[in-house]
This record gives structure tokens, sequence and C-alpha cells, in this order.
């Protein structure tokens, strides 16, 4: 799969450095002039659903369960690979044994069936406030780009704003204006 960014770009790891590594998947579902999003009501940012991959999944296993867990969807088909996002940032868990965390999220392309259903949210994706919602690509990128000047933005923010302008840059999504 095609690398699309290494994220923030400023930061280059020692070769004999301590490298935490986790793998996640993230879907792009469009709707009309819409895409499928996470929505914070306590951040106010939007995030791709999706997650890390637990042991012994595949990418697509995992998608489906993110969806089904985040979003109460279920895809229609097997998603079409978009790219990836590599993240690296110092490791700043206190006591941890590595010195630095590298994140790499898959993206994939999908369809939905049905409508969006219950969901199956984290501890800590219910105190954020989960939502999935349907919403116009320039308004999420407005939203996440207000989150992220505040200073006080999650981790996630830059990454999935990054891919929102990617796709934007695309002409991926176009707004109903």
């Amino acid at each position: 799969m095609k690398t699309l960014a290494t994220l923030p770009g400023d930061i280059r790891i020692p070769h004999n450095a301590r490298v935490f590594e986790r793998e996640a998947v993230r879907a792009i579902i469009q709707n009309g002039t819409e895409i499928l999003l996470v929505h914070s009501t306590r951040n106010g940012d939007y995030k791709f659903p999706g997650g890390g991959i637990e042991a012994g999944e595949n990418h697509q296993q995992a998608l489906t369960r993110e969806l089904q867990e985040e979003c109460g969807a279920t895809l229609a088909n097997e998603p079409k690979s978009f790219g990836v996002i590599i993240e690296e940032r110092p490791h700043t868990n206190p006591g941890n044994l590595f010195e630095f965390f590298r994140m790499r999220s898959y993206y994939y392309q999908g369809s939905l069936t049905g409508s969006l259903g219950p969901l199956s949210l984290d501890d800590y994706e219910a105190q954020l406030g989960f939502q999935p919602v349907w919403i116009e690509l320039t308004k999420a990128i407005v939203a996440n780009q207000k989150v992220l000047a505040s200073g006080d933005a999650p981790f996630w923010t830059a990454r999935d704003t990054f891919m929102l302008k990617y796709l934007d840059k695309l002409g991926w999504v176009k707004d109903s204006a």
C-alpha cells in the first residue's frame, strides 16, 4: 500500500531506539456528498472509523470489527486499499520501556450495507462522546482545524485532518454547495 505521509515529519528515530509499533485500519466511506466519520462530542473533532488490529486479525477483519463497534455499520464488500499514514513521535507514557511510538494507519475505501446501528464503544471512546456522523468533507476539515488551533487536540486529529485534506485535494468528495 502506498505511503501517503509520515507525520509529523520532523522526527528522526535513531536506528537503535526502542520503538513501540502499532498497526491500525481506517475506513473511508462515502454516501453522496458526505463521508462517514466519528465525531467526538467532547473534543469537537472528527476521525475516520477504525482502530488497532488485534492479534489474529487481518486488515479486513479488523476494519469490519471497528466499523461495527464505532458506527454500528457493516461493510458491503471487500474494501479497496487507499493508502497508509505513518505517525512517529516520542513515547510519553511515564515508566514506559519505549522511547518512540510509530503507528501505521492503513486506509481502505468501502461501502456499507443498511443503515448505522447500535454502537459498542470502548470506555475511552464513550467518555469522548464518539458518535458516527455523515458530514461534508470541508465541514469536517474546518472543525478539525479549529480543534488543532486550540492546542488541545487528540493525536489522531492531525493524522485524520491530513487525510481529509488529501481527499479534498483529489476531489474525492464534493460538497453540495
